[in-house]
């Protein structure tokens, strides 16, 4: 326990003190959660960001509205107990830079195989955890509640860094990958249903369109997003243009879609959502109310 305990402290402050360069990546969507059973089959984690470090591991990350969901691959040898002493450690460090000086470890170390340890720090404060893994040989999989981490949204970034350690490898600074920001998928936008109208009455027997717009706030720029990527309840826009819908001084763009497109809205939809990405591939999705009016 003492062993466990030390090499935990070790990397924790290994993470705390050490000369950092940070990468940026925008992830995607988990559409369908991947089965967190120690094995990584092909496909299964498919639109997730990668970080690598080459010849050490490799880290797939991606989430949903609830999880963050982790794919951890070690190359070569065993983390699992070998009856030789053998220590073997895959690590998920994670910051929200919401919360100050605030972070969480997720530390798996085979010297108790069917536990992982969470450690909420600075402090080095065991903790409990919500978050469900399986391991393997070499495989390290986690699905982490995102409200274990703080207050946190979609849209919001999050800090990782990770470490794997076994057996053939003595020095400990080549076995990290530090500060890695992940975005939370998708980004939330503004989301204007037919601007200047409410309460948004739309009639499915109409040969029209709806105009819908995405709006430029303090925290987003709507000339980012692509339309080619745009969907609206199942429908591709006709046209677009940049355009101030909402008088606020700033340009917002505006889409129209064929009312017979609509194919996801029915006579007892409520809401209806957008979703696209912007051009550098970052997932955005936004709901607005609709009133359903008879034909």
């Amino acid at each position: 326990m003492k062993l466990k305990l030390a090499l935990v402290a070790l990397s924790l402050l290994v993470v705390l003190v050490a000369a950092m360069q940070i990468s940026a990546s925008y992830a995607h969507f988990a559409e369908t959660p991947p089965t967190i059973d120690g094995v990584m089959v092909e496909g299964e984690w498919g639109g997730a960001v990668i970080f690598e470090k080459p010849g050490y591991f490799s880290v797939h990350v991606f989430n949903d509205f609830d999880y963050l969901y982790v794919g951890f691959q070690a190359a070569g040898g065993t983390y699992l107990p070998t009856g030789d002493g053998t220590v073997g450690i895959m690590n998920v460090y994670i910051w929200n830079p919401e919360v100050s000086g605030q972070g969480w470890a997720y530390c798996w170390i085979n010297r108790d195989p069917t536990n992982i340890y969470l450690y909420s720090y600075p402090g080095r404060i065991p903790t409990l955890t919500a978050a469900f893994f399986a391991v393997t040989d070499t495989v390290f999989e986690l699905r982490i509640p995102l409200s274990e981490l703080g207050p946190i949204s979609l849209g919001d970034t999050i800090v990782l860094t990770f470490l794997s350690y076994s057996e053939g490898l003595t020095n400990w600074s080549t076995c990290w990958l530090y500060n890695q920001i992940y975005t939370l998928q998708p980004t939330l936008v503004s989301v204007d249903i037919k601007p200047g109208s409410y309460p948004n009455s739309i009639n499915l027997g109409s040969k029209g369109v709806v105009p819908v717009a995405v709006l430029t706030t303090s925290e987003f720029d709507a000339s980012t997003v692509d339309p080619s990527t745009v969907v609206f309840a199942g429908a591709y826009p006709v046209r677009w243009v940049m355009q101030d819908v909402d008088y606020d001084g700033d340009m917002d763009m505006l889409f129209f879609f064929k009312t017979q497109d609509l194919t996801s809205l029915s006579s007892a939809s409520t809401d209806a959502t957008l979703t696209g990405a912007t051009y550098i591939g970052q997932p955005i999705q936004g709901t607005d109310t609709v009133n359903i009016v008879p034909e």
